[in-house]
């Protein structure tokens, strides 16, 4: 007589239903290089200030000012 796994050990490990594994190599060089075109607009001064950003977003989405912060 074999012996079998139980089903939950079954589920877990049935290949039909794994994600794709991952390119890691892809995501880290993705990673650096949105990275470095970030690093590059913020050395020529292309950067506005958080709370201007935020203020734009709420403009664009029609959403009102967030008077929580003073």
């Amino acid at each position: 007589m074999r012996a079998t796994a139980p089903k939950s050990f079954e589920a877990k490990h049935d290949t039909a239903t794994r994600p794709e594994p991952r390119n890691w190599a892809a995501e880290l060089e993705a990673l650096d290089e949105a990275l470095a075109r970030g690093i590059t607009d913020a050395e020529a001064e292309h950067v506005v200030p958080l709370d201007e950003a935020f203020r734009r977003l709420r403009d664009e989405l029609g959403l009102e000012a967030d008077d929580r912060r003073a």
